[in-house]
């Protein structure tokens, strides 16, 4: 008997691409941290991220035993269209962003005022300086400089080909990373039997209006609920029973470095893992939350010698109501963006959505409706 449920191949390195980004992006983030620039970082992780995939395959040659194909993977034509299915529904969500990305630079608040700066000079600072503190004669408009620097870096990476003046490439990794999330969401659903409910459930998410703009705005909030995604996915048990460690601390260590926030899920998937680990007495899950603690570890020493760790609990406390307004507000806009598409309620974001590119229009939200 197959370990689960099965799912597409595209599906599976939705989830796995998104674990390996975190650990990369963790990795980077540390050494960074440890006032090793990102310009050398990246290349000693990307390097070190190589010898150790060739070193697991080789284990993994040697160590693998037959398998008998999941009885619920489909065959011949069928199984052609389903490893298709996480393709289609990732192109039809978010193919207008991705256009509007490639023509438009960089616009929105938070990617102009908080990221881009700080993917400017991600190569280069290390420790990252967390004060808004200017030298003299320094201008520098840097909103947020105390954010964690993993979307930073991985703007700089992506865009290190391109023109440094041209801020379309930092639209290009959120966008990267949700189109990782769409093809997670899919494997954790599919993995559970529900192949069609997989489909019409990554079609949908990536028709809703917030996440389509934020997946191209720069924005580190879509990017972040992908890692959350990969995460939650890894960790529900399959059909033995076992959840995936590895991945899910890695997409939750990738969270930890893409926005503060992050920290939060970091913390919850390790609690989690730690819960199941623990009875099982399994040294892979308690080695794999080690690992990624370590990794986060630098940051939280960088924070402490900036005098902006002590801070941290109150600063939370004394934000908690202004970010449980905007959360209600966010999620009571989703709700209305759902009534309008399925059920005729008034249009929240008139001549704002994407919506109408969508082929099949409604009856794609009703289809959606009934598989989930």
């Amino acid at each position: 008997m197959s370990d689960a449920a099965w799912s597409p191949w595209l599906a599976r390195c939705g989830t796995r691409a998104l674990a390996v980004i975190g650990w990369m992006l963790g990795a980077t983030h540390a050494l960074v941290c440890l006032k090793i620039p990102g310009r050398f970082a990246w290349p000693a992780v990307i390097g070190a991220s190589i010898l150790a995939w060739i070193a697991a395959r080789a284990v993994k040659a040697r160590a693998e035993a037959p398998t008998t194909p999941s009885p619920s993977a489909p065959t011949g034509g069928r199984r052609a269209l389903a490893e298709l299915a996480p393709l289609v529904a990732a192109a039809i969500g978010l193919a207008a962003p991705l256009s509007d990305a490639m023509r438009t630079a960089v616009y929105a608040h938070d990617a102009l005022y908080i990221w881009t700066p700080a993917t400017a000079i991600a190569m280069d600072e290390a420790p990252p300086r967390l004060h808004a503190v200017l030298k003299p004669g320094e201008v520098r408009v840097h909103y947020h400089p105390e954010y964690v620097r993993g979307l930073p870096l991985l703007n700089a990476l992506l865009s290190a080909p391109f023109d440094a003046v041209d801020t379309r490439p930092h639209r290009l990794a959120p966008f990267l990373l949700c189109l990782l999330g769409l093809l997670a969401g899919f494997d954790a659903t599919a993995r559970r039997g529900n192949l069609l409910g997989a489909f019409f459930g990554a079609l949908l998410v990536g028709l809703i209006q917030l996440f389509a703009r934020h997946a191209s705005s720069g924005y580190a909030d879509a990017a972040l609920a992908s890692f959350f995604v990969a995460a939650c996915g890894a960790l529900a048990p399959d059909a033995r029973g076992r959840s995936r460690p590895w991945i899910a601390m890695g997409a939750a260590l990738g969270a930890a470095v893409t926005k503060d926030e992050g920290a939060i899920v970091f913390l919850l998937v390790a609690l989690v893992a730690a819960a199941r680990a623990v009875p099982d007495r399994s040294p892979a899950g308690l080695f794999a939350i080690a690992a990624a603690a370590s990794v986060f570890a630098p940051w939280k020493l960088v924070r402490k010698e900036q005098h902006l760790l002590v801070s941290e609990p109150m600063a939370l406390l004394r934000h908690l109501p202004e970010n449980a307004g905007l959360a209600w507000l966010r999620f009571e806009r989703t709700l209305a963006e759902f009534g309008h598409l399925g059920f005729g309620t008034p249009d929240p974001s008139p001549g704002g959505g994407l919506f109408w590119q969508t082929p099949g229009g409604d009856s794609v939200w009703w289809a959606a409706a009934a598989a989930l």
